[in-house]
């Protein structure tokens, strides 16, 4: 397990930074991705073209957006901005209870239809790498199980949207959220069960280990749980802080992910009220655990090289 990595003053790249496996041979092949929410929820080519580069600047090569209406997107300006700063795109969005997909009433899961269908054209547009986020229900803290046949309903829906991610050449990656976000999917075998009900080559599973370490008794056996099914990884700590300064078993969960074939995105998921209220409102992060946003983004990075580096491509003991 690497050393957790303590809050710096310097952007710079660390020099003793581990990039090659225990073989000498450079091992990681997945691109390493940040949320620009780590600096602003602002998605306009004016506020993004300055974090891109920023990102671009510390190591990312890839940036996400959080995305809650998808039609207020700039996406010519915002996908000029990121191929000027040489990184990548990715974007998550989520349904409201107003547009929830597992809801009795037609109307409402039409709304959510709606949003998803607008949620591929957008990442369409921008050119995302994958569309994740809560896509199969609300982004909401329900006070009831799900109701008899929610499962079916909202994969009815997703199939139908999976049909035109797949026709314009976006994955579709549903996360897999607590208990506190979401009352139909909060664990790998869940998400597995759901998948197989809906049935798309086009929609995969969206990994998030600060979700992980509140639904999962046992980390390893939820990432082979999903294995090849697993199409989008989100990187945070057990307080959503600093990345390594928490206790979340990473060294645990490469290993697991390792064994899987895993080549898609790492991206790192942190917030502070103190730089993006917003953002951090959103998900209840009231504590400020880091206050610098370049800062907790080079410490990520570095501890992902590392973390990734000494994992051992064997298969684990299970």
């Amino acid at each position: 397990m690497p050393t957790p990595p303590s809050p710096r003053t310097s952007s710079g790249p660390r020099t003793d930074a581990v990039t090659h496996g225990r073989s000498g041979m450079p091992r990681r092949t997945n691109a390493l991705g940040i949320q620009a929410a780590v600096w602003t929820s602002d998605l306009s080519r004016t506020a993004l073209e300055p974090v891109m580069h920023r990102a671009a600047s510390i190591g990312y090569e890839v940036v996400e957006l959080i995305v809650i209406d998808p039609s207020a997107v700039d996406t010519s300006g915002v996908r000029r901005a990121a191929e000027a700063a040489g990184v990548g795109l990715s974007m998550i969005t989520g349904l409201s209870p107003a547009a929830d997909t597992t809801s009795e009433d037609a109307e409402v899961r039409r709304r959510g239809r709606q949003h998803l269908l607008a949620a591929v054209e957008t990442a369409h547009e921008l050119g995302a790498r994958v569309l994740g986020g809560l896509l199969h229900g609300a982004l909401a803290r329900y006070s009831a199980p799900p109701s008899p046949g929610a499962a079916e309903r909202s994969a009815d829906v997703l199939r139908d949207v999976a049909e035109t991610a797949g026709d314009a050449g976006v994955p579709l990656a549903l996360e897999i959220v607590s208990r506190y976000s979401n009352n139909l999917l909060n664990t790998a075998a869940q998400a597995r069960d759901y998948l197989s009900l809906v049935g798309s080559p086009h929609v995969g599973a969206h990994l998030d280990t600060f979700q992980m370490n509140i639904e999962e008794s046992d980390i390893a056996r939820a990432v082979q749980t999903l294995g090849p099914l697993i199409t989008h990884v989100h990187v945070a700590e057990s307080d959503r802080g600093y990345l390594g300064a928490g206790r979340f078993p990473f060294g645990e969960f490469f290993a697991a992910l390792d064994t899987t074939g895993y080549r898609g995105d790492l991206t790192v998921e942190t917030f502070s009220p103190s730089v993006n209220p917003a953002a951090a409102g959103g998900v209840a992060a009231w504590r400020s655990l880091w206050t610098d946003p370049d800062d907790v983004a080079q410490v990520a990075l570095d501890y992902l090289h590392q973390a990734t580096a000494e994992t051992a491509s064997v298969p684990l003991d299970r």
